[in-house]
Parts: structure tokens; C-alpha cells; sequence
């Protein structure tokens, strides 16, 4: 997995149509299918869930506005399953920490065509002024950067935030800058002595720190940003229409390029699953949701996509929507192995509890063959009772 994502870092290919994302579909299907062999899928709640999603996204033929598109967006979905199957598969603290390296890898190509970028040559096509490295767009270079570099910190891998840094920097994205902040500070907090001074004082001088930052970031924009404030006015137009026209079964899942392709999406991604799934979309919130219920440190760089996921329609670029379902699929995992865990340790109720005794799992002590102790787990009443005589 760590080599399939410094793969799909690196996956631009010149020569084809959409150089920066052609490509990185392709690695996506191709890997993940290969991946998905070796391993054995065991459905959990999460799974089910993504499972009800795709299918629903296929039931959506029906009635689309755009069928062809939702078909293709629909065989992406199940490129991406597999990345999440495999992901949820392997429960190995240094699986994903290994993944976020290969990813710090994978953007050093894209810092050093950012720093020609910078200085104002374009080795490679880009659609912006800034800097978007080997993704064409700095919007999305700005989000893969940033989640990079969350990750590496989250799993304290300090050296390789380094790429993902210079690259926050170098882009200026504002939705970047916001999210670096927001999730430091909500991390800060979670991670400080519980004194009510330092957490006071982080959330202080976190939300002064926030406030500096909007306001320098729109003076800038008002004075020479050279238009750059219509961004923000197209995205309210965008949400607002979003909004207006969402029903209960939505309009079929990548339909609404083609009914405004004057807006290219929506610039969020909530309002435009919402738009084109209906109620069908609260499969992905249920994902979300029970994804960060667990306690693996994966759940920040994640919680720092998803903020991104507000501005941007990163879960429609093929680096983005891997990395979301890399995360969630490890997190899903996480959460799966720790409920079963706990259910197989259930603490059973006995007239005597106080006797207990620890047992290995699944021992078996059966000195004569008529009297037993069986136990599940660690801290179980002691159990006895007699086998009927056949036995």
C-alpha cells in the first residue's frame, strides 16, 4: 500500500488527456484490484455501509440526468472500496505510518517543480498561477500537502512533514492555512495537561491567531488579490443553487458537471453528494462519522481532508479520494477490531462474581473429563459444571 501511494503522488503523466488525473486512476484501479487478493475482507459495520453506498450509487442509473457519468463515477467508487478494504484489513500501526512516508516521498517531485513554479517556470501544465506542482491545481496540491503533513506529525514523523510544509507555504491556499490552524489548535487542546490555564491560553491565542489570519488573508485579496475574492462569491452562488435543488433521491451521482458545467462542481462536497445522492448521501456521513470514533492518530490528518472537503472537490480528484479512503478504511478497521474485541471480553454476571481467575483464551481444563472450566477471554468467573455421562 505504501508503494501504491507514492505511486499515485507521483502519478502525472504528460502526453493524455487530464495529465494529472488519468493516471492516477488508473494506478488506483490497477493497485487496488491487485492488493484486494491478498486479503480477506471481513464485513463490519463501516463495510456494510459503503456497501449500501455503491449500490445505491448503481440504483442511480435509473434516473440520472447524466448515466454514463454515473456509471463511471459509480466503477471509481468500487476502485476506491478495495483501497478501503485493504486498508481496513491491515491493522498495523506502521502500515499506515509507512504510507504517510511514501506519501512525503511521493511530494518531493512536486516541491521541486513548485520551486520552479515559484520562480516563475512552468516545466509541467498548470491551470493557476500558484504553484500546483504535479496536480495541476494549487487548491489540490495545497490539500494533499497539508493532510501530508498533519499525517507525519499525527505519527510523529517530523522529518517528512517537511515537503508537505514548504508546499503549504509556497500555495498559499487560504482553505490550507484555516485547516493548519484548526487542527492544531483542536489537537493542542486534546494533548495539553489538563490545567485549565494552558488549555485557556491555547484556545485564546488559537482563535486571535485565526482572526489575524482571515482578516490579513481578505485585506490581501481586497488589495492584490486581482480578483481573487470572486472565488469566494462563486462559492456562494454554487452552495446556494446546491441547496435549492437537493431531493430526496438526488440527481444521480456525477450529474451535476453536467447540468452546470459552467461551475465544474460545487465546491463543496457535502452539498454535492447531498445534490446527487439524496438521502443516499448519509451513507458517506455514517462513514465518516463512525470512522472517527476511533482513537488512531489517523483521525487528523482525515478531520484535515474533510475541512478541505468544504471549499474544494477533493473527493473528486483521485489523490484526494485515495487518501480519504485510505484513512477511513484504516480508522473503520481500527473501530471494528476494538468493538469485537470488547464483545468477545464481555463480563458475564454470576451469583458469585468476586471469584475470578485468569485464564488463557480458549483454555480448556479438563482434569477427569466430567468437570470443565472454559473461558473466552481474561477476568472470567470461574465456570463449572458436569458433562452428561456420554460425553
Amino acid at each position: 500500500m505504501s508503494l501504491l501511494t507514492f505511486l499515485v503522488a507521483i502519478g502525472y503523466i504528460p502526453g493524455i488527456a487530464s495529465y494529472a488525473s488519468a493516471g492516477r486512476w488508473a494506478l488506483i484501479a490497477i493497485g487496488g484490484s491487485v492488493l484486494l487478493w491478498g486479503i480477506r475482507v471481513q464485513f463490519g459495520p463501516g463495510h456494510l455501509l459503503g456497501a449500501f453506498l455503491i449500490a445505491y450509487c448503481a440504483e442511480s442509473v435509473l434516473w440520472s440526468f447524466a448515466p454514463l457519468d454515473t456509471i463511471g463515477q459509480t466503477l471509481q467508487m468500487l476502485f476506491l472500496a478495495s483501497i478501503f478494504c485493504v486498508a481496513a484489513a491491515h491493522q498495523n500501526l506502521k502500515s499506515l505510518q509507512k504510507c504517510f512516508d511514501a506519501l512525503a516521498w511521493g511530494l518531493i517531485p512536486s516541491l521541486v517543480v513548485g520551486i520552479c513554479q515559484f520562480f516563475g517556470y512552468q516545466p509541467v501544465r498548470a491551470v493557476t498561477e500558484h504553484v500546483p506542482g504535479l496536480f495541476l491545481s494549487s487548491n489540490t496540491m495545497a490539500t494533499i500537502a497539508v493532510v501530508s503533513m498533519i499525517g507525519s506529525i499525527a505519527y510523529r514523523r517530523y522529518w517528512h512533514a517537511i515537503p508537505g510544509t514548504a508546499l503549504v507555504f509556497m500555495n498559499q491556499s487560504r482553505e490550507a492555512y484555516v485547516a493548519l490552524v484548526l487542527i492544531c489548535l483542536t489537537a493542542s487542546i486534546r494533548f495539553l495537561p489538563n490545567q485549565k490555564i494552558l488549555r485557556l491560553l491555547s484556545l485564546g491565542g488559537g482563535f486571535l491567531f485565526l482572526i489575524l489570519l482571515t482578516i490579513s488573508v481578505l485585506w490581501l485579496d481586497l488589495n492584490y488579490g486581482h480578483g481573487r475574492m470572486t472565488s469566494v462569491n462563486d462559492r456562494l452562488v454554487f452552495w446556494q443553487l446546491g441547496l435549492a435543488n437537493i431531493t430526496p433521491t438526488g440527481w444521480g451521482l456525477g450529474s451535476s458537471v453536467e447540468i452546470w458545467p459552467q461551475f465544474e462542481h460545487f465546491h463543496n462536497e457535502f452539498i454535492e453528494y447531498m445534490f446527487e445522492l439524496g438521502f443516499g448521501a448519509f451513507a458517506i456521513l455514517g462513514i465518516i462519522v463512525y470512522a472517527l470514533t476511533s482513537e488512531s492518530p489517523a483521525k487528523w490528518p482525515l478531520l484535515t481532508l474533510l475541512f478541505t472537503c468544504l471549499f474544494n472537490f477533493n473527493l473528486h480528484e483521485p489523490m484526494g479520494a485515495f487518501l480519504f479512503s485510505l484513512l477511513t478504511g484504516h480508522l473503520i478497521g481500527d473501530r471494528d477490531r476494538s468493538l469485537g474485541f470488547q464483545s468477545v471480553r464481555r463480563v458475564l454476571t454470576w451469583p458469585d462474581p468476586a471469584h475470578r481467575e485468569d485464564v488463557g483464551v480458549g483454555a480448556i481444563f479438563a482434569p477427569d473429563l466430567r468437570r470443565v472450566m472454559v473461558s473466552s477471554g481474561s477476568q472470567y468467573p470461574r465456570y463449572t459444571r458436569d458433562f452428561p455421562q456420554p460425553v
